[in-house]
């Protein structure tokens, strides 16, 4: 009953109705047919309200190259198993996207976070604190975003942001 609930609140705090909800299959995937699709509703909303509060600073939205997220997911993924936030592996990650983009490196720079519900509370928790602030208004120009619910019903949430 408790997760039934969490999962609906998530869905009402992220703008998701019931027709973007997956329907229970035979081979009984649902949980993490939902799982997935909130987590993609939650990451573009993410990119939304960063790029929103950019612009309303004079700021250009960043760019997003989806096959990049990839990376922000692992991240979160690895936090949601630990069950704790972390910049672990971080420069390792920065390298590993530039090798992927076949681009030099330019820097990077990271925000993570947990326990948020919906990803309007993320990005202003990361609004509030001023290093995860900096990176909202950093000169990079990409941003990659990976978020995942983990067995303790908690969401982790990943940005890494770069410049191609």
């Amino acid at each position: 009953m408790r997760c039934s609930f969490f999962i609906v609140m998530i869905a009402i705090c992220c703008g998701i109705n019931s027709a973007s909800m997956a329907q229970p299959s035979a081979a009984g995937n649902n949980k993490l047919v939902t799982e997935k699709s909130q987590a993609e509703e939650i990451e573009a909303a993410i990119v939304q309200y960063t790029n929103a509060y950019r612009q309303q600073r004079g700021l250009p939205a960043f760019i997003q190259i989806t096959s990049l997220n990839k990376f922000a997911r692992e991240h979160s993924a690895a936090m949601a198993a630990e069950e704790k936030i972390s910049h672990d592996d971080f420069e390792n990650r920065v390298k590993a996207v530039y090798a992927y983009a076949n681009k030099p490196i330019k820097g990077g720079a990271e925000n993570v976070a947990m326990g948020y519900l919906t990803a309007e509370e993320v990005v202003n928790g990361w609004i509030k604190s001023p290093g995860h602030h900096k990176n909202l208004l950093s000169n990079h120009t990409h941003l990659l975003v990976g978020v995942q619910l983990a067995d303790n019903g908690n969401w982790y949430f990943t940005q890494i942001f770069i410049t191609l």
